[in-house]
């Protein structure tokens, strides 16, 4: 009997995989997996084995807890880090209008409106010992004591700020990262905030106790659009990930193919000092994200992979249907849906204004995406289109496929050489 991954529950921490004696893995990650269990036909399939595998998990936990710790020695560099105000937990259905991603969640997190990225963090810095007491392990707020001169307007209520994603120079004078300044005033309030891109200076624990601050900047040339994740190249170019359209069209912002929200169109290079040096060097359908630089020269990155029909496409057709021969969950059960109106269909083209063909109930042959093959869990259009009779039964002589995954990929600094 095959067996399947079970999670557990979702946590916030952040920190490495740990392997503890089989079978139990504890992956307190990014990605907020808790305790699950592994594909291993061997643990599944009887109360026996699965009252054998609780009590193993059980005895491998009391005796990691009385394991000696291991502590990491307290870092002797200065630490740069951002804080974010709690946001209320993702919403993940397939009808796009009931969905909801923040600045937390592992996608979809670009948004610098305040339902997706609440005010009053900061950028904050903490510095390591230090003989004398009221300097040891100290932590400053950096925008609060910063220079705010060069910024228009000047320095803002702490409550309408939001910064992330701080990168430190490769010279540790400065660093660069993403903040958002702006709240509503009312209700009725429609201005559209987004994330850009700001460099501060990084004066050292002794100049700032001089009363030397911070100087704030805000990045030039940068695109009016949601700019994260930035990092220094060696030659000084800055890179991020942008909502930017791919071709600078404001219609063709991006939406991803998992839940069809918005997300980045990809990483993109500046060069501040020179207004036309704006260049795309990665779009990806579903976003990219965290570029950074390897010691080796190579810009390092994660990008959502996909390779299906479109979700949204498959769900707007119909309902699942949990009857044989195609047995998909109920409607009502995990992994069914009801037939959904996202409003799924064709352009006719990229230009603003074109056609528009929506999408119809399921029909025989007609759908709105025809590559790749259906989608695994799409078993009506694989049995009706993709099936023979085998002694009476209907037998599939096509498997499904759904390809949802995040990747590490790499890219030369003049964005060729991709893989």
């Amino acid at each position: 009997m095959a067996c399947r991954r079970r999670v557990a529950h979702r946590v916030q921490f952040s920190s490495p995989v740990i392997r503890l004696a089989h079978p139990v893995l504890v992956a307190l990650n990014r990605q907020g997996y808790g305790i699950s269990f592994p594909e291993n036909p061997a643990h599944c399939g009887s109360p026996g084995n699965i009252s054998a595998m609780k009590t193993s998990c059980l005895a491998a936990l009391l005796a990691f807890a009385f394991l000696p710790l291991a502590r990491a020695a307290d870092p002797a560099n200065p630490i740069l880090f951002v804080t974010q105000v709690p946001m209320p937990e993702e919403v993940n259905t397939r009808t796009i209008l009931n969905n909801y991603m923040s600045c937390v969640s592992p996608f979809g997190n670009h948004l610098g409106g305040t339902a997706f990225a609440g005010r009053g963090g900061s950028l904050m810095i903490r510095f390591p010992a230090n003989a004398n007491v009221t300097l040891n392990h100290q932590v400053i707020n950096l925008l609060a004591v910063a220079d705010w001169s060069a910024i228009p307007g000047g320095q803002p209520a702490a409550n309408t700020v939001a910064a992330r994603n701080p990168c430190v120079h490769w010279l540790a004078q400065k660093a660069v990262f993403s903040m958002v300044i702006g709240a509503p005033t009312s209700g009725s309030d429609t201005t559209n905030f987004i994330w850009q891109l700001y460099e501060i200076t990084l004066p050292t624990q002794a100049q700032l106790a001089a009363n030397v601050k911070p100087v704030l900047t805000k990045v030039a040339n940068q695109p009016p659009y949601n700019n994260i994740m930035p990092c220094y190249t060696p030659d000084d170019k800055i890179i991020f990930a942008s909502d930017r359209p791919y071709n600078g069209q404001p219609h063709l912002t991006q939406r991803e193919e998992y839940l069809g929200l918005p997300t980045t169109s990809g990483l993109w290079k500046l060069d501040p000092a020179n207004a036309s040096s704006l260049k795309l060097m990665h779009h990806s359908p579903s976003g990219a994200f965290s570029p950074q630089v390897d010691s080796a020269g190579r810009l390092v990155f994660v990008n959502w992979d996909h390779m299906s029909r479109d979700i949204e496409a498959v769900t707007d057709e119909r309902d699942s249907i949990p009857t044989a021969p195609y047995n998909e969950p109920a409607p009502t059960a995990f992994g069914g849906w009801h037939a959904t109106g996202n409003g799924s269909g064709n352009f006719a083209d990229e230009a603003s204004g074109a056609a528009f063909t929506p999408g119809t109930a399921w029909t025989l042959g007609q759908h709105l995406d025809f590559f790749p093959e259906p989608r695994n869990a799409d078993k009506k259009t694989l049995f009706d289109e993709f099936s023979t009779l085998v002694g009476g039964v209907p037998t599939l002589t096509l498997n499904g496929v759904t390809t949802n995954i995040f990747m590490p990929w790499m890219l030369n600094l003049d964005g060729t050489g991709g893989e």
